[in-house]
C-alpha cells in the first residue's frame, strides 16, 4: 500500500480557488456598489505582476469606469 504525504497540485489549486472566493464573498458582503467593484477590480488590476495582462485589465476597468462617468478615472486616467 503506498502512502500519501502532504497535498496533490489540484488540491492545492483547490485550496487557492477557496480562499480566493471567501474575499469575494466578504467583500460583497460588506456592500459595495458597481461602481465601486469596478474600482476595486482596477485597483486589484494593477498589482498584477504579468505587465500586458495588467495593463489590458486596468484599460479594461477604466473602459467600463468612464462609461459610468466615474469621477476617480479622471485622476487616475493615463499621463498624456
Amino acid at each position: 500500500m503506498t502512502e500519501h504525504f502532504g497535498i496533490t497540485d489540484s488540491e492545492e489549486e483547490l485550496e487557492h480557488i477557496l480562499v480566493c472566493r471567501q474575499i469575494v464573498k466578504s467583500i460583497m458582503d460588506y456592500g459595495i456598489t458597481q461602481q465601486q467593484l469596478l474600482m476595486l477590480i482596477q485597483f486589484l488590476s494593477s498589482e498584477i505582476e504579468n505587465h500586458e495582462q495588467m495593463a489590458e485589465l486596468v484599460t479594461t476597468a477604466r473602459e467600463f469606469l468612464k462609461q459610468q462617468k466615474s469621477l476617480l478615472v479622471d485622476k487616475v486616467g493615463d499621463n498624456g
